[in-house]
């Protein structure tokens, strides 16, 4: 995925606002930022990233 346009984000695979860890960090879309957001809210954080 190519940087440099305003579709892209960085994703926290964690959802903590203040982690800064290069491995829970990921580029994305804004849809995929959302999505993550309502996969936290039906079914929590993934283990994994905690």
């Amino acid at each position: 995925m190519a940087l440099g346009t305003r579709d892209h984000v960085i994703r926290r695979r964690c959802l903590n606002r203040s982690c800064i860890k290069p491995e829970h960090l990921e580029i994305g879309s804004q849809a995929d930022n959302k999505r993550d957001d309502w996969a936290n809210w039906a079914y929590g954080v993934d283990p994994d990233y905690l």
